[in-house]
């Protein structure tokens, strides 16, 4: 088994497209953004791409795309989550050996967890509460690539574990944080209410560009 890098994989794409005389963009663009939507069907366990059901051409090209890797043994990043998923699930000694390897547990970027990532981390967990989890869902730039910030949230709902507020701000000034604040206000989900308090001086003056 070999792995696609990012460069091959556009490659491939690149190749398939041409192959299938499809009338997609082969720019960077819209490579990029095929890329995505393949990498988003993956790791949030839509393998079917039944995602791209009413866009006929991109659906064609990912199924296409899943064909070649399988048939010439290749593997994507994605792949590589999935499969590792598949072989904690299936098989018990793996499981058991990660499980008793790590006392302790942290995730870092908690909120840019996609769901195949953590279904990993659960497995290799087990039932130990042994889970350091920091994240912030105002950070969460990466749902097109299939994180779920919304696990932050199930976390907060849970009974058997604390929560810690980390809201104090050493490296910028107050009008900085006074403007992130209210953009935060204004884009915020429904449970994300840890604004941030300044520990530096007023600063000077944020100039805003639209």
């Amino acid at each position: 088994i070999d792995v696609c890098d990012n460069r091959y994989q556009a490659y491939l794409l690149k190749k398939i497209l041409k192959g299938l005389n499809s009338p997609l963009s082969r720019d960077n663009k819209e490579i990029s953004s095929l890329l995505s939507l393949i990498r988003f069907c993956k790791v949030t366990e839509n393998l079917g791409f039944s995602f791209l059901q009413n866009d006929k051409l991109r659906l064609k090209s990912a199924i296409k795309y899943q064909q070649y890797l399988k048939k010439n043994e290749l593997f994507d990043y994605s792949d590589l989550l999935i499969y590792s998923k598949n072989i904690l699930l299936e098989c018990f000694e793996v499981r058991q050996n990660y499980q008793d390897k790590f006392s302790h547990i942290l995730v870092d970027e908690f909120q840019d967890i996609n769901k195949t990532q953590w279904k990993i981390i659960e497995l290799v967990t087990g039932k130990k509460n042994n889970l350091f989890l920091v994240g912030d869902p105002n950070q969460a730039i990466y749902q097109f690539q299939g994180a779920n910030p919304d696990l932050i949230k199930s976390f907060k709902e849970k009974d058997d574990w604390s929560n810690f507020y980390l809201n104090k701000n050493y490296r910028s000034t107050e009008k900085i944080i006074k403007e992130s604040n209210n953009f935060i206000k204004q884009h915020a989900s429904d449970f994300v209410t840890n604004f941030l308090e300044c520990t530096k001086e007023p600063g000077s003056k944020v100039v805003k560009m639209l």
